[in-house]
C-alpha cells in the first residue's frame, strides 16, 4: 500500500516549502493544508478561552480533518502522499492553548478522537521541521508574513500568538518525537538534503501505518 506522510512543524518552520520540493522531487501526490480552504485560516473559529467554545472550536477542526483524510485516502489510490500539516497540527495547537491559557480539553479530544480512530483517521507518518535558529528569531520570520488574526506585519506577535503560546507548541512537537521514536523524523530544514532523508526513512517502514495512538498525541 502507498503511505501518507504529514509534515509538522510550527508556522515559519518551512513545511510549504518542504511539501513541494519533496511531491516534486519524490513523485509523492501532495494533499492541501486546511489553511488554503479557508482563506488562509481567516475563516477558521475564532480563538476562545470560553470551555463549551473550545470544544465547539476542536469539534469543527475535527471534522475537517476526517475530509481532508478521505481525500487523502483517494490520493493514495494514485500514489504516495504528502500533506501539509495533520490534525497533530490542531493537537499541538490545543496543547499551547491548554498549557497557556487553560482551557483543559484533553478529555474531550479523547473521546472524541476514539469515535472517529481507526474508522475514519489514520494517523499518518510525521516528519517535523525543527530549525536550527530560537523561538524568537521564529517569531520574526512569521510576524513579517503571516496573516494569522493576532498577527501583525509590524510588529512582534500579540496575544493569543505570541512568544510563550510559540515555545509551547515547540515543545509539544519536541515531546512527541521522544514519545514516537522511530514513528517520527526530525530535520531541520527544507532543503533538499533534509527530503531526500525523510524518503529513505519512510521508505525503510516496514509498515503502512505507524499505529501510533490517541494517548501518545494527547498529553500532559
Amino acid at each position: 500500500m502507498n503511505r501518507l506522510i504529514a509534515v509538522e512543524g510550527i508556522n515559519g518552520a518551512g513545511k510549504t516549502c518542504f511539501v513541494n520540493r519533496f511531491s516534486s522531487a519524490h513523485n509523492y501526490e501532495k494533499l492541501y493544508e486546511l489553511a488554503d480552504q479557508f482563506r488562509g485560516g481567516q475563516d477558521f473559529p475564532p480563538f476562545t478561552y470560553n470551555k463549551e467554545e473550545v470544544y465547539d472550536s476542536d469539534s469543527w477542526f475535527i471534522e475537517q480533518e476526517i475530509k481532508r483524510h478521505e481525500d487523502a485516502l483517494k490520493l493514495l489510490e494514485r500514489g504516495d502522499v504528502v500533506a501539509d500539516r495533520s490534525v497533530v497540527s490542531m493537537l499541538a495547537f490545543a496543547y499551547a492553548r491548554r498549557k497557556k491559557y487553560g482551557t483543559d480539553d484533553r478529555m474531550f479530544l479523547r473521546g472524541r478522537l476514539a469515535e472517529v480512530v481507526s474508522k475514519e483517521i489514520d494517523f499518518p507518518w510525521i516528519a517535523y521541521i525543527k530549525p536550527p535558529m530560537g523561538i524568537e528569531q521564529m517569531i520574526e520570520r512569521i510576524s513579517s508574513r503571516e496573516a494569522m488574526p493576532g498577527f501583525s506585519k509590524q510588529s512582534s506577535l500579540k496575544e493569543p500568538y505570541d512568544l510563550i503560546f510559540y515555545s509551547h507548541l515547540s515543545a509539544y512537537y519536541d515531546d512527541l518525537s521522544a514519545r514516537l521514536g522511530l514513528r517520527m523524523i526530525t530535520v531541520p530544514d527544507a532543503s533538499e538534503k533534509s527530503c531526500r532523508t525523510v524518503h529513505e526513512w519512510l521508505r525503510s517502514q516496514k509498515q503502512d501505518w505507524p499505529n501510533i495512538s490517541i494517548n501518545e498525541l494527547i498529553h500532559d
